[in-house]
């Protein structure tokens, strides 16, 4: 990704909605756009109430998951501190004072996946994308992270299923297996997740973050805490930085 004022993530509001639109093309994570989507969720945790937030995107692309090109090119040095900085950056969407929803108009893969699932609910345009977890074919390590939060999001068989099989879902199998909430069909999924968020946004934010800090303390946890990089691959301790699981 390029500087600030090349195509990446942008916010803006739509009365008591703040939109954090992720981009135009893949939106695939480096260091550059993880810093770009802290320093947008500063503003959003500013923000007065009411309020609510929407992620979406768009192109065709809500998340396709991580730059390749770009976790290769830092080396072993800089890949645990990113994988570290990753798993943070869904912690503090988990715990959001305010409702999140992530409104999925294209495709999100690996890291884009795990991205909507930080947030409180999904809605996903029929037709317009698929949602997976590549990680069984492509060879590479889940974190210890990563796991808790698939736990905390998701029903055990769909979880399963997910991380196991590298299965792609489209929006109606997606709401199926209870990885969406809605499949939107009707209408544009950005207008659908408006209609769903905005009486959402009155919701007390005290009350909201209280709940979910509870409700998700061992998914914050692991998130954040010193085995969230750990991949199980080699024993339970922190793995040493390896380019194979990314």
């Amino acid at each position: 990704m390029g500087e600030r004022g090349s195509p990446g993530p942008e916010l803006r509001q739509d009365g008591e909605l703040l939109i954090l639109d992720l981009g135009p093309d893949q939106n695939l994570f480096d260091g550059n756009r993880v810093a770009w989507i802290n320093s947008l969720l500063d503003e959003v945790e500013q923000a007065p109430t009411p309020r609510a937030l929407i992620t979406t995107a768009s192109g065709k692309h809500w998340c396709n998951g991580a730059d390749l090109g770009w976790i290769f090119g830092i080396g072993e040095s800089g890949l645990e501190s990113f994988a570290a900085d990753v798993l943070r950056l869904y912690a503090r969407f988990v715990a959001l004072p305010m409702i999140s929803v992530a409104a999925l108009q294209g495709h999100a893969f690996a890291n884009g996946v795990m991205l909507a699932l930080a947030h409180d609910y999904r809605l996903m345009q029929c037709g317009r994308g698929r949602m997976g977890l590549p990680y069984a074919d492509a060879g590479f390590f889940y974190t210890w992270g990563e796991i808790s939060l698939l736990r905390a999001k998701l029903p055990p068989f769909t979880a399963l299923e997910m991380t196991t099989t590298s299965r792609t879902y489209d929006a109606d199998a997606a709401a199926e297996r209870g990885l969406v909430d809605l499949a939107v069909r009707d209408e544009p999924v950005l207008t659908a997740a408006a209609e769903f968020a905005r009486p959402l946004a009155y919701k007390n934010a005290g009350v909201i973050e209280a709940l979910k800090r509870h409700l998700f303390a061992d998914a914050l946890e692991a998130l954040c805490g010193p085995r969230a990089t750990a991949t199980g691959h080699g024993g339970h301790e922190p793995a040493r930085p390896s380019l194979e699981r990314w």
